[in-house]
């Protein structure tokens, strides 16, 4: 367990870092639109959100209390 927890860690760390280089390098507004335009950018997108819906599933029959469900779903997206 402690190997997934480091590589949990890790990921997160990861993806910190590449978001913030995202957001401070390349504005979304322009590079967002050449996604967009990008077939595999728009399957990309899609994959994306079909794994929230998902994963927000998960959390709603898993969750006992209706109202941790629902932050919790919030915070996904």
């Amino acid at each position: 367990m402690k190997i997934a927890k480091a590589i949990a860690w890790l990921g997160l760390l990861a993806m910190v870092a590449v978001l913030l280089n995202g957001f401070i390098i390349g504005p979304f507004s322009r590079d967002g639109a050449e996604l967009l335009a990008n077939p595999w950018g728009i399957v990309s997108v899609v994959d994306l959100y079909v794994g929230f819906i998902i994963f927000s599933m998960w959390i709603a029959l898993r969750e006992k209390n209706t109202f941790l469900a629902i932050i919790w779903i919030i915070l996904i997206k």
